[in-house]
């Protein structure tokens, strides 16, 4: 199994298995929970990992072979 170390070694910052579309729909689901709750910390917790999700999928997609 690989790890993030042997990753950066190779230059990979990513598996290229990662799916972005993934981690959107996770990003849809904590924004979904963020707004069944109040406002307060658990909204602003719920919101923030929705932000890291989509990041992250931002970095898949930025990171990803180009296909043509």
């Amino acid at each position: 199994m690989s790890n993030v170390l042997d990753d950066k070694r190779k230059g990979t910052l990513m598996p290229d298995s990662w799916d972005a579309e993934r981690y959107r729909e996770r990003a849809k689901q904590w924004r979904d929970r963020a707004a069944s709750v109040p406002e307060g910390p658990q909204r602003d917790a719920c919101v923030t990992i929705a932000e890291g999700y989509e990041q992250l999928a931002d970095t898949i997609e930025a990171n990803r072979p180009s296909s043509g």
